[in-house]
């Protein structure tokens, strides 16, 4: 609907659809309302102690296709090795594509310390993440420096809240690139 451009926000303001470079397109109505709620310190938590812990289960039941985030979000299910425990650790994350490479944030809605997963893989690389029904195979690595800022750049044109999370809490918020792993002879 080309008149509704702008959503009225509280506080009198109005929230525009922006255009976004990742997507190709400009937001929907909805995605552009999600993200101001998400963004928002109710809305992060809300996503961070509820969402996720739904998306948990709804994710594996229909192979990363579902998420209680909406369709039009990208959301997939990251399987780590626990540092300390050695034992499986999976958590529903969103993601941004950056051709074969997946993106991840480490923002935990903004919390003062870096997600579990964060911690798991910088000890086991090693991973596999769920989205639109395939399980893939990935090796992990924080990005730094110029990449860093680059991957930044995209993420945040996917998904504004995170230039937001980053104005509240002190910690650089880490992005994570998993990479393709080569998958060769008996391993397949």
């Amino acid at each position: 609907m080309p008149f509704l451009e702008e959503i009225r926000v509280s506080g009198g303001g109005t929230m525009a659809r922006r255009y976004s470079e990742v997507r190709g397109r400009k937001l929907s109505l909805l995605e552009a309302g999600g993200e101001a709620f998400v963004s928002s310190k109710p809305g992060a938590w809300l996503f961070v102690h509820v969402v996720t812990r739904v998306d948990k289960r709804l994710l594996p039941l229909t192979k990363g296709r579902w998420s209680m985030a909406g369709p039009a979000q990208n959301v997939g299910l990251l399987t780590t090795t626990g540092a300390r425990s050695g034992q499986s650790r999976i958590t529903p994350l969103q993601f941004v594509a950056d051709g074969e490479r997946v993106l991840l944030v480490a923002s935990a809605g903004a919390a003062p310390t870096d997600p579990s997963w964060a911690f798991n893989l910088r000890k086991h690389a090693a991973c596999s993440f769920l989205y639109d029904g395939v399980d893939r195979r990935y090796t992990a690595r924080e990005a730094t420096g110029d990449e860093r800022s680059r991957a930044w750049d995209r993420v945040v044109d996917w998904y504004r809240g995170y230039a937001i999370y980053q104005t509240r809490t002190a910690r650089p918020i880490p992005v994570f690139i998993l990479e393709p792993s080569v998958v060769t002879g008996s391993n397949r």
